[in-house]
């Protein structure tokens, strides 16, 4: 029997309950657990990569989001799980030969502890089968009487400063502002959509 989403997310909660409730201050009962379309664990990758030359160091959500983050902390018994390729010195460099790392977090739960909240956003990359192959969503663990500021940082973490490209998978690649001549487009569609 195949489990359902809500069985693997509930189980992959159940794994590290003692550990959610001590971050966050409540019971498992008085928290919300929401899908997320954005990168929180992203904090923690950046902070723990300190040093390290990372494709795209800004991604996730913006600067001012950023600068509210008070903490960031995993569970003792578990180190974090990184997912890490190093992009071809051919395709990714800084001038100098050297590559870039592409890191993901991996399934390790990360607490990440705002300003603004009493408790964590608790964060969790979770692995899952479509179609043959594995792909990562993400959770988010909030406390009920905070779901509406966590719905809000949700929200502001989607307003890019930069472009960003989305896909359906779990994390996204933001890219630099381009220009009309960067397009490859016929001429007469790229006066379309310049119209448009």
């Amino acid at each position: 029997m195949t489990a359902t989403e809500p069985d693997w997310i509930r189980g992959a909660i159940a794994n590290h309950r003692k550990w959610i409730e001590s971050v966050q201050g409540v019971t498992i009962e008085k928290m919300v657990i929401l899908r997320a379309s954005n990168t929180f664990t992203c904090f923690a990758t950046s902070q723990l990569l300190r040093g390290v030359r990372l494709m795209n160091p800004q991604q996730g959500p913006i600067s001012k989001l950023r600068e509210e983050v008070s903490s960031i902390e995993c569970p003792n018994e578990m180190p974090p799980l990184l997912r890490a390729r190093i992009l071809s010195k051919s395709s990714r460099t800084n001038g100098d030969g050297q590559g870039e790392w592409d890191v993901d977090w991996g399934d390790t739960p990360v607490a990440i502890r705002f300003k603004s909240l009493q408790g964590a956003i608790v964060a969790l990359e979770l692995p899952h089968h479509e179609h043959d192959s594995t792909c990562w969503s993400e959770i988010v663990i909030c406390r009920q009487d905070e779901v509406g500021l966590v719905m809000d940082m949700i929200r502001r973490s989607n307003l890019r400063e930069e472009g960003a490209l989305y896909s359906t998978g779990k994390s996204f690649k933001s890219i630099k502002s381009s220009s009309w001549d960067d397009l490859v487009l016929d001429v007469e569609v790229l006066q379309l959509v310049k119209n448009d």
